[in-house]
């Protein structure tokens, strides 16, 4: 500006300062995770929604997919895609409660996987020998007490947490395909204990069960009193 030019900026003094330090890559990730998050986007990695989750876990999981929903149907983005995503990427920072449970699955997933290989049980062997109905859907119950028998002993959210990570559809059941994707390095069949786990039976657990319809009640039926039942009059011809 004209005049004295006391307050005319030099930019050769401006151009001699230090550049500002960039952030510790922790911190650039977890900047660069929320402002996609803010933006709407779905596609996040493993480690960066896992970032995300560390941010968020203060507010519980329900708020955080009322409100993702909520900015996606303001910006007329198509909000199913998230219903449709239900394991990994931005499924797990708005459904997992806080990082403690990853920690409890991955903790779970490599003792029961450490039991299978020092004992030489089969993926295979052992999912159908837990199933004890046969049906190719493993439950809580059924998954409670093949823990129990392996010696691996976890309490009842912890249990629906190990399920909830092998479980890729989310349909609080475990598919034979599901389970064995837990153990890729192990056999799916160990000829040294296969026939004694093709004769195991075991007795369901009794937790609470992840599938839909699990807690809902039967209909009951109360008997009808005889007096309000007509005679019955048999004719033979």
């Amino acid at each position: 500006p004209g005049g004295g030019g006391g307050g005319a900026i030099s930019f050769t003094a401006a151009a001699s300062v230090e550049p500002f330090p960039r952030a510790p890559r922790l911190q650039l990730d977890s900047a660069v995770s929320a402002f996609r998050f803010i933006d709407s986007q779905l596609a996040f990695t493993e480690r960066h929604a896992r970032l995300l989750l560390r941010m968020l876990r203060l507010d519980a999981p329900q708020d955080r997919r009322k409100w993702f929903q909520d900015v996606c149907g303001c910006r007329r983005r198509p909000q199913n895609k998230l219903i449709n995503i239900k394991r990994g990427g931005i499924a797990t920072a708005v459904n997992v409660e806080d990082e403690y449970h990853l920690l409890v699955q991955a903790a779970t997933l490599w003792r029961v996987g450490r039991e299978m290989s020092h004992r030489q049980l089969g993926t295979h062997d052992l999912y159908h020998a837990f199933n004890g109905k046969r049906d190719g859907y493993l439950t809580c119950g059924e998954l409670a007490a093949g823990l129990a028998w392996l010696g691996v002993k976890v309490s009842e959210d912890d249990l629906h947490a190990f399920l909830r990570g092998l479980d890729s559809n989310a349909d609080g059941l475990l598919t034979l395909d599901e389970w064995a994707a837990g153990f890729p390095l192990l056999a799916e069949s160990e000829p040294a204990t296969h026939e004694a786990l093709a004769t195991l039976s075991l007795k369901p657990k009794q937790v609470r069960e992840l599938f839909e319809g699990a807690t809902a009640k039967k209909k009951e039926f109360a008997p009808v009193p005889p007096d309000r039942l007509p005679p019955l009059q048999i004719t033979t011809h």
